[in-house]
Order: structure tokens, then C-alpha cells, then sequence
């Protein structure tokens, strides 16, 4: 206006489309979605604005942020109560600089598929410098096996971190201070446990707890998944989400997703991950491990599959259980100055001899 005015133009001046909101309006797929998801139903619980908006990118490539989501929401009507401030993740302490230099790890139990199925436990592990989940699933407990199902898959995609710092759960530190199942293996590869001195001290897996005990339950109750699901496709769906949140979700702190701060760390040379093992023992370390005798023919009943192998009647074995369903015969433990001696395998990976 003021230019028009300027040349003598103004009783002629018609206002442009500078102002308003010109942005095109979302797929109406993206609102059914979100319509589905944050309204009520039943005693299912509603999406919160940041999952909802993680999804639609996921699903519909709408990238929207959780402000714009609540703003969707008010304009149609619904409303989502404001829930009750969570207790504060305890103090931030200064992060590494290396990827690879610490990982966080932790469990905790929960009803993540909803009060009416079965409580399961969540185990989490962040690389502590670009908080990226390496490491994310649900089991129907925490124990020795479950952890090393996780190492196996966390370390064979990514790469074997220098240290993992953990509470002081028996998993990790005997009474008197020695190494655990765990500990053993994880030396066994150069990985040592650093332990923090209280639960409260890791602050940045709890937080990453607080995300998927807010959004699992809802899109469970949402997506039909129950108690009666196959675990594994339970983890699948959740592999699904833990991949999207650490490619697109922008961190707070960060000011970029996790595998941006990742990528940018390793780009820089601020990393520390090693290559995995190329030796004998690899498959066999995270499998679990259990004594058995080899019987008459040399043959050997293990979970109902019988074991073919040329040792001698009463030979004692290890039976090695592999995180894939796969199994091996083993007659000596893990030591790297040695080569396994596999009498039996179903694990093509695994080498027999």
C-alpha cells in the first residue's frame, strides 16, 4: 500500500494474498487417521499430539509438528485432557562426544499393550551422544536371555560400543562384585559395564521410557494389537516406529533427529564403534547356553529335534540356542584364543568341525 500510495496509485490499491493461512489443507486420508486416533473410543487411550503427528508423517508423509496437531484438533472439536506433569527424569549431565563411546541401557515393566493384557518389559538402549536408539524391544520378562537377544541384534546392526552403563541389577554385577553371564560375554568382545551409582542416574533412557509408555499403549488399543499377538510381530511394529522416531523426530536438545546427530558425529570422526567379529564364536556367545549328554548312536533329543553327531555315548555338550530359533552342539566355551568345536548346527552361520 505504501508503495502505491507513493506513486499516486492508492484509490486503485487492492490488498494481495500476502496474509491468512495459505496452506493447502492435509490429505483427508491424514485426517481420517487423526480423527480415528485422538478421538474417543471407548476405554481406548487417544494418541498424544506428538505420536499423532509422528504417525501422519510416517503413514500420509505429512510432516506436521504436535502444536499444528492440537491446533487440527481444537478446529474439529476434539480435546484431549491435558495429562499430569510427569515426574522430572532427573538432572541432564553433559553427553559423550563419540558415537560408540557409551551406550545407555534399561529395562522397565509396564502395560504397554493395555491394563487388560499382560505386563511386559521394555528394554531400551541410546548411544548417549546422538540418542539413537540402538536398541528397543518388549519381552515377556527381563532376564539373562532376553538381554542377550538384544546385544545380538543391536551389536550385529550397529557396530560394538566401548562401554554400556547400567544400574546395579544382579544382570550385570554379582554380590561380590564379579563378572555375570553377561559381563563374560561382553569382555569376551572389549564392551565393559559402567554402573551408575543410582537407578536415577540415567536420566536420558528414562526419558526414552516415557515415550513408549505413552504412546504404546494407545496404539495398541488403536491398531488391535492384544496379549494374543505373536511377540515377534509386536516387535516388528515396534521396530517400525523406534526406526521412524529416530530418522524424523527431531530431538530437543539436539536440534535434529538421532540418526542426523549420528551421522554427523561419524562424519566428523567422532566415532568409536568397531566392526563386529568376523571369528567362530560370534553366533555362539549370544545364544543360550545349557548342558545335555549325548545319547546312545550319538544322537541327542533337543526340543523335540533329534541331534545327529559322531561323539561318543555319554559325551557331555553344550546345547547353544540362538536368538533366531536356530541351534548348535558345542563340546568347548567360548575363549577366543580357541575354534569352537560344533558337533551339530542347524545356524548357517555357524561352522561345524
Amino acid at each position: 500500500f505504501l508503495a502505491a500510495r507513493a506513486a499516486g496509485e492508492a484509490g486503485s490499491w487492492e490488498p494481495s494474498r500476502s496474509g491468512g493461512n495459505h496452506m493447502p489443507a492435509w490429505p483427508d486420508e491424514a485426517q481420517r487417521f487423526l480423527k480415528r486416533v485422538l478421538s474417543p473410543d471407548g476405554d481406548a487411550r487417544r494418541y498424544s499430539y506428538a505420536f499423532a503427528a509422528s504417525e501422519v508423517g510416517r503413514k500420509y508423509g505429512l510432516e506436521v509438528d504436535r502444536a499444528q496437531v492440537r491446533h487440527w484438533a481444537l478446529d474439529h472439536g476434539i480435546k484431549i485432557a491435558v495429562p499430569k506433569p510427569r515426574p522430572p527424569a532427573h538432572v541432564r549431565r553433559w553427553q559423550r562426544q563419540s558415537v560408540g563411546e557409551l551406550w545407555q541401557l534399561d529395562a522397565t515393566p509396564d502395560y504397554f499393550l493395555g491394563r487388560g493384557n499382560p505386563p511386559l518389559s521394555l528394554i531400551d538402549m541410546i548411544d548417549d551422544c546422538s540418542r539413537m536408539q540402538v536398541g528397543c524391544r518388549l519381552y515377556r520378562s527381563e532376564c539373562v536371555n532376553a538381554y542377550l537377544d538384544l546385544f545380538y541384534r543391536a551389536f550385529t546392526r550397529y557396530g560394538l560400543p566401548l562401554e554400556i552403563y547400567v544400574d546395579r541389577a544382579s544382570f550385570f554385577k554379582g554380590e561380590d562384585g564379579s563378572l555375570t553371564q553377561l559381563g563374560r560375554r561382553l569382555k569376551m568382545y572389549g564392551v565393559s559395564f559402567v554402573f551408575a551409582n543410582t537407578p536415577e542416574a540415567k536420566g536420558k533412557i528414562e526419558r526414552v521410557h516415557q515415550v513408549w509408555q505413552d504412546r504404546l499403549p494407545a496404539y495398541a488399543a488403536r491398531e488391535g494389537v492384544t496379549g494374543d499377538t505373536p511377540i515377534e510381530d509386536v516387535n516388528d511394529r515396534l521396530g517400525v516406529l523406534v526406526d521412524y522416531r529416530n530418522a524424523y523426530e527431531e530431538h530437543r536438545e539436539l536440534r535434529m533427529s538421532a540418526l542426523e546427530a549420528w551421522d554427523k558425529a561419524i562424519e566428523e570422526g567422532r566415532c568409536k564403534l568397531r566392526p563386529t567379529p568376523r571369528d567362530g564364536w560370534w553366533e555362539l556367545v549370544w545364544a543360550e547356553w545349557s548342558r545335555a549328554t549325548v545319547g546312545p548312536r550319538g544322537r541327542l533329543l533337543v526340543d523335540g529335534v533329534l541331534c545327529p553327531t559322531e561323539c561318543a555315548n555319554g559325551t557331555r555338550v553344550w546345547v547353544c540356542r540362538h536368538v533366531d530359533g536356530t541351534m548348535s552342539l558345542v563340546l568347548n566355551k567360548p575363549d577366543l584364543s580357541t575354534v569352537p568345536q560344533v558337533v551339530f548346527t542347524t545356524n548357517p552361520k555357524v561352522k561345524r568341525g
